[in-house]
């Protein structure tokens, strides 16, 4: 039987938007007006089941970035757009629940996980090990309703998206002996057709579309061609982090497409849909092609003094 969402609300964070246990970014403190993510719920920043150095370096308390412009995220504020290749930098799920940051979290908000390895053997393996981990903790935990986003398809790590249905599956009949409610974070590359397939699983309670797209995927070569004459501006800083995610404005028409799709074909799955949400009108966008909620990410790095605006009007649209 699938789980109740509406205790998370109409508006979440995407994931890392206040970091991994609720730290924020330095610049928050420098908006105009002030930033609050009052009525948000919190995600936190995704971590795997063992330390990860990706490509961006950490600081040892709070784990934020330890430059204040990273170098494998590249924004374009003109246009609304970022592309990032952070590449799952964090400190492994161990060594977070040893902090007991999320332990001390009374309101309802999300752990995102996902595995590094993408042979079946390596991502079962990590996955078995985060079950067991978390399953441990979970009892010394504040809050009741703490819920799982699990991610299957970011771009930064080489996820294999020809194989993203049968992972997932396989994923969630591990995950599913946890007890809490479990949504799976897919992006643009997974088809609607395919998301459905992961969606009738018993243990898929929700399904996020909310990630980055992979350069030069997904959009035709002119679209590409327009963005990034040169080509992308992250594989020009250094070749390891590749093309990066693409995340922005740019996503939103395509997300309320493919959710449109998603409903002809399941009416009644939770659907939580973001990607390209930079204003209030925004939400209204979403919400109409069929979502039951929505989250926000780039904007709160770009726009971040519209936050506040965004989150009232995903209350309002929906009632809650």
């Amino acid at each position: 039987m699938k789980r109740d969402l509406t205790a998370y609300g109409p508006v979440w964070d995407g994931a890392g938007v206040r970091g991994f246990g609720l730290e924020g970014y330095w610049y928050h403190s420098y908006v105009p007006g002030g930033l609050s993510f009052e009525g948000s719920t919190f995600v936190a920043k995704t971590v795997t089941a063992h330390p990860n150095q990706g490509n961006m370096d950490l600081r040892v308390f709070h784990y934020t970035p330890e430059d204040y412009f990273p170098d494998c995220i590249y924004v374009d504020f003109f246009r609304g757009i970022a592309l990032n290749s952070v590449g799952l930098a964090n400190p492994g799920i161990q060594d977070f629940l040893n902090r007991k940051r999320w332990q001390k979290i009374w309101a309802p908000f999300f752990i995102s996980f996902m595995t590094l390895g993408n042979s079946e053997d390596e991502y079962l393996r990590e996955t078995e090990f985060f079950r067991k981990v978390l399953k441990r903790s979970l009892p010394f935990f504040s809050s009741r309703k703490v819920a799982l986003q699990l991610n299957v398809s970011c771009p930064n790590v080489g996820a294999d998206m020809s194989a993203v249905v049968k992972k997932a599956i396989s994923q969630l009949t591990i995950l599913g002996e946890l007890d809490m409610p479990i949504v799976v974070k897919l992006n643009l590359l997974v088809t609607p057709e395919e998301a459905v397939r992961i969606a009738r699983h018993p243990r898929c309670d929700g399904i996020s579309i909310a990630n980055t797209v992979p350069f030069g995927k997904h959009y035709d070569e002119k679209f590409w061609k327009r963005l990034f004459p040169e080509g992308s501006p992250l594989l020009k800083r250094n070749e390891k982090y590749g093309g990066g995610g693409l995340s922005g404005k740019v996503l939103l028409p395509e997300v309320a497409v493919w959710v449109q799709r998603f409903r002809k074909l399941d009416s009644g799955t939770y659907i939580n849909a973001g990607g390209g949400i930079m204003r209030a009108s925004d939400v209204e966008v979403l919400l109409n092609a069929g979502a039951n909620s929505i989250s926000f990410a780039t904007v709160a790095m770009l726009r971040p003094w519209r936050v506040k605006g965004i989150i009232r009007a995903g209350h309002y649209l929906t009632g809650r």
